[in-house]
This record gives C-alpha cells, structure tokens and sequence, in this order.
C-alpha cells in the first residue's frame, strides 16, 4: 500500500471535547493523503468513549501519562508519512491547510514550518475549541489571512509546537523530541535543534490554526509541568542564550528582544554548514529531453543543502536553454564553446565545487528523494568511510517506464548487485579489483558519494578513458588504499536507452565493445592488479 503524504500526530490527556472537535476538523479540511495518528496518554474513561467514535484513526495507549514529547515521539515512529504534523489536540483547522504548509516546506532548505500567530497570546480569550463560534472564527480569520498574504512565508528563529510540520527525513536526522521535557518548551529546543543543522523554520502568514493555550493539558499540573520544563530549557541552552533574561518571571519586552537575537546566533549553523555539503555535478550533451527530468529530482531531495553544477558539453539541441529554465540559487551553469567529452566537462566543473561531498551523476539518470540523505545518514554513523556507494535502485527506459524483471539489463544489475554485497560484506568494502571483471555491474559515479577532498588528492578524471570508461576507472583510483562502503539502499534510478554508451556495452556486445577489455587492461597494468575475468 502506498504510504501517505502526510502523518498528523496527535497527543491527549483526559480532554475529550477538545480532542473531539480537533480530531473532527482534521478528518474534514485535509485532503491530501493522510494518517491520523493518536497517542493517548490518560486511561480515563471519558476519553477512551470519545476515541472510540473515531475509526479512521491509528490509536496507541500509554498506561499512565508519559509527558508530550515522549507521546510525540511514540508518534512519529509510528507514523509511515513522507511528512510529520505534530497537532496539539486543542486547536482546530481550516479547510486547505495541509496543502498550504506542505507547499512552504517543499521549499529548498526548510527543515520545519508552522501556521501564523499574529500575536502571543491573543486566543486566551476565544470560546472554547469545541464550539461553534470557535471554528466560524478559525475559518473566518483564515480566509482573510488568505486574501492579506496569499502565499508569504516569514523567517523564525523558532516555532511553536501547536501545529508544527516537518518532512520526515529531517527528523530522522536531526532525531527525536528531548524527552526530558515533559511538557511545554520542547518546541523551542527543538527549533534550535533544527535551526544548528542548517535548515530554516517557515511561519506561513496565510494559514490559521485556533489553539486554545493551555487547554490541551490538566489546569491544576499545567503551571507546575510548564516551570519545570522551563528549568530544563534554561539548564540545556543558557550558556548560550543567557541566564540572566529568564531566570526570574516572564521577560520584559527588552529582554525578549535580547532574548530572540541571542537565539538566532545560538541557532545559526557553524560556517561549514551555511555552504552546501554536497555538490552534484551533471555533465550533458545533447539531451535537452531528459535533462529536466534529473535536475527536478535533485530538487526533489529530502537533503537540501546541495550545490548543482550543471555543465553543456557543446550540445546543439537546445539543452542549455533547458539547463537555464531552472530559477534556484543553488544551480550553476557552466558551458563548453565546444564538445570535449564527459570526463573534460566534469574536470571543468569540479573548480567550482564547494560541498564537503561530492559526486557526479549522468544527465540521464533519476535520484530517489532521499538519495543523497541516505548516503549522508550513513556517513554520520560511519566518519571513517571516505566513500561509500548505494543501490541502482531501478532500471528505467527512455520513457521513465521500469524496464521488465526479465529484462537482460535488470537481470545484470541484480545479479551483480548480490555479487557486490558478498564482497563488500566479507572484504568491509569494495577493492579495485572489483571494477575490472565482467561481473562489475554498471558503476555509474552517481551511486557513489566521496569526499571532496579525496578527490582533490587522486585527481580528476582521466581525459583518455572514453566512452564510459572513466567511470570505472575514477571508481578504482577511489578504492586504492581505501575500499569503498556498500550501502544497501537505493540511490539512483539507471535509465538505458539507445544513446547511452553502456547500453551497447551491456545488450549482448560487451566483449566486442572497444573501450572495455583495452580499459582494464590499462587500469590492471597501471595498479598491478591481478584481476581474473569474473568477480563472481
């Protein structure tokens, strides 16, 4: 079954009327693909009777109230969407505000966004959620924020968790709630936490979701759990939002304004991470068809701290003007007067490269959304490897058609996909011998991700290995002295069709190919490798 697009988390105590009226908004103004999820946290039998009423939803019970941030972490670990809302359960949406936040936090570099709060406090004194009045105001105050600011997003040093959306992958990153508070204060630790891993938090001024503050949690424990979780905040952050402006009471209005400048230095991202950590290079000749189709699914990408150099390799249909169409700050374009080959192109572009890591990926091939954040999650748990390299995930046509199981093609690259896991499994990585036998499958640089500065020590591409070869031959300056990670993961969408030159290496003319067998030979003769026909 697919998974849903959006995973809407929801935590409650013993307030059923609340959770009545919240739950029923949510089934009724969302209409993109969604789960609701619902972690309760008392046993108290009004509540479970107002649950139960409920059948679309995914229930979990806790035995005794855990705190909000634990339950919202139970959430989103059950949760199968692409993207996470975290709804306290007594606010109360308007009709399309789904769609409108997750368009603000498609944008590239956002790690979280949150609905408009014109000002702190004001809805203390709006009816209760579970009354009419309520939602006729939420859905009138919506539609003349939708007239006012159409589509305008602001900036924020953080969010407020009422109604907090993030995708997914960035909270695989950046990890869970801190369980230490149990109520009240996990929002601003959190927007903290996402703002130091380089992702911006989004306020979208034209969407309005009610909250009743305060009414989510039990009057008499709500000001004692709210203190203690102040005091945990301040424990974690003061040596760098400073002590002295919270320590006694509410701020006064100068202090929250020393306050919220403390908090945007303390969340800005060390230098490294205010550039792009990945470079992509994307080589092209000719292929004004397909080239759009790669770059929108890097600009797909979960991860978005990326540069993208495109380079024209003298092509003559059309394909810079396609190159150009693409309005991001984080594209660059480069051109050739004239067609000097891929591995002169790349060697072009790789001056320009700024990210930590780098790789190079064919203007025919696709990505999956969270290539690069699979490869990048993988480095973080292993700061040893120096590269590492993932699944061919699909083979598709020229048409972005999965090509047949039975496919010739297919069949290869699966076969060969098991021969590199058996190897990389019992050698811890992948040798260069492995890129030389008939065996190999495909190597495609862009399965691979590598250090830039590795790069930088063996060289550029070898101007001399065409066509396709360089690939193999870059692959196997990499794994010297070094083997190469496996990930088991998919990484890239392999396109063949009658213009790519591996096509007609691997449609039953591999042997007869001119740059195959003289190609290892060299590479053999150039590192004394020893290499026997099949690595199988």
């Amino acid at each position: 079954m697919k998974p849903p697009r959006l995973s809407v988390i929801v935590v409650t105590v013993n307030t059923p009327a609340l959770t009545r009226a919240c739950l029923a908004s949510v089934s009724a103004h969302t209409t993109v693909p969604y789960e609701l999820l619902v972690v309760n946290n008392s046993r108290a039998a009004p509540i479970q009777r107002c649950l139960r009423t409920f059948r679309r939803i995914r229930l979990r019970r806790n035995p005794r109230n855990l705190g909000y941030a634990r339950a919202a972490n139970q959430g989103a670990r059950d949760a199968r969407g692409q993207y996470l809302c975290f709804l306290n359960s007594d606010t109360l949406v308007p009709p399309g505000w789904a769609e409108r936040l997750l368009a603000a936090a498609r944008r590239p570099g956002v790690g979280a966004v949150g609905p408009a709060a014109p000002r702190d406090g004001y809805q203390y004194g709006w009816p209760r959620a579970g009354s009419s009045t309520a939602l006729t105001m939420t859905l009138l105050t919506d539609r003349l924020l939708q007239r006012r600011f159409r589509r305008r997003v602001e900036e924020r040093p953080w969010l407020p968790g009422y109604c907090l959306l993030m995708p997914h992958t960035v909270m695989r990153q950046i990890g869970e709630f801190d369980h230490r508070f149990f109520f009240g204060w996990e929002d601003l630790d959190y927007s903290l936490r996402v703002r130091q891993h380089g992702y911006r938090l989004l306020r979208v001024q034209s969407v309005f979701v009610y909250h009743r503050q305060g009414g989510s949690s039990p009057p008499a424990r709500h000001r004692t759990w709210f203190r203690t979780a102040r005091r945990q905040f301040l424990k974690k952050w003061s040596s760098q939002l400073g002590r002295p402006l919270l320590a006694h009471g509410a701020p006064s209005a100068t202090a929250r304004r020393i306050l919220r400048a403390r908090m945007f230095r303390a969340a800005t991202p060390p230098p490294m991470r205010q550039g792009p950590l990945v470079t992509l290079i994307v080589p092209f000749h000719n292929r004004a068809r397909l080239l759009p189709e790669t770059v929108r699914s890097i600009l797909r990408q979960s991860h978005a701290a990326w540069q993208l150099v495109l380079v024209d390799d003298g092509s003559t249909d059309g394909s810079w003007a396609a190159a150009r169409a693409f309005q991001d700050d984080r594209i660059e374009c480069l051109r050739l007067p004239q067609r000097c080959g891929k591995p002169a192109a790349v060697n072009r572009a790789l001056g320009r490269a700024r990210g930590r890591w780098l790789t190079i990926v064919d203007s025919d091939d696709l990505m999956p959304p969270d290539a690069l954040d699979a490869r990048l999650r993988f480095l973080a748990r292993h700061p040893e490897a120096a590269v590492v390299m993932g699944r061919i995930g699909r083979v598709i046509d020229a048409d972005g058609d999965p090509v047949p199981r039975a496919h010739p093609i297919r069949r290869h690259v699966d076969r060969s996909w098991r021969t590199m896991r058996r190897m990389a499994g019992a050698i811890g990585g992948l040798l260069p011998e492995f890129f030389l036998g008939r065996g190999c499958p495909p190597a495609p640089l862009g399965a691979a991700l590598w250090r830039r500065d590795l790069g930088e020590q063996i060289g550029p591409l070898d101007e001399s290995f065409v066509p396709c070869a360089e690939d193999r031959e870059y692959l196997t300056r990499l794994a010297a002295g070094r083997p190469i990670a496996v990930l088991d993961h998919d990484v890239l969408w392999y396109r063949v069709h009658g213009g790519n030159s591996s096509f007609r290496m691997m449609a039953g003319r591999v042997r007869s190919h001119p740059a195959t067998w003289p190609m290892a030979q060299r590479l053999r003769e150039r590192y004394a490798l020893a290499t026997r026909g099949r690595t199988s």
